[in-house]
């Protein structure tokens, strides 16, 4: 069964973290989700890494704590299998470690030192979460990134230039 998934991108209406991982990775958006529907329950819903943990929520609520930067589907991939692997860690914490470690990585970056990811295959932070997603479904796009070293702004300047993402407008 294919779904209807896209990948959603957000500057939380939590202005001081907002601007502060815009301001270190330096991108207009700073979080990252999936979002899809489902048709048992006949709506929209999206999963996602937040400070509280990686969880599920209406794409109602979403709307009410994030200003919508950007939405991309993948029409010619088939999100099933990945959605299901991905949902069976609802309910983790939130990688606190790994979301420090990346916004140490991003500022040591601009003078070229680049440390060693962190690694944490059952906890998330956003853009892990949205990079496992897609590696999953087997999106060359994003095949080169590290799951605990790419922000947000990374996975949105790709689906910005790449044809196999596809803006919702």
């Amino acid at each position: 069964m294919e779904l209807d998934v896209s990948i959603l991108f957000s500057a939380p209406k939590v202005p001081m973290m907002s601007r502060v991982i815009s301001k270190i990775t330096n991108s207009k958006t700073s979080h990252t989700a999936i979002s899809f529907f489902d048709s048992s329950l006949n709506q929209r819903l999206v999963l996602e890494a937040w400070w509280f943990g990686f969880r599920v929520i209406t794409y109602e609520h979403w709307l009410k704590v994030n200003r919508k930067v950007a939405e991309f589907k993948l029409p010619s991939y088939d999100f099933s299998s990945a959605l299901e692997e991905l949902a069976s860690n609802i309910g983790t914490d939130y990688e606190y470690k790994t979301f420090f470690w990346a916004g140490l990585d991003a500022l040591l970056s601009r003078v070229g030192v680049q440390l060693k990811p962190v690694q944490t295959p059952d906890k998330y932070i956003c853009s892990e979460a949205v990079l496992r997603l897609l590696k999953m479904a087997g999106v060359p796009a994003v095949s080169r990134l590290e799951n605990e070293a790419t922000d947000p702004g990374e996975i949105y300047e790709i689906a910005k230039n790449n044809p196999d993402f596809v803006e919702v407008l």
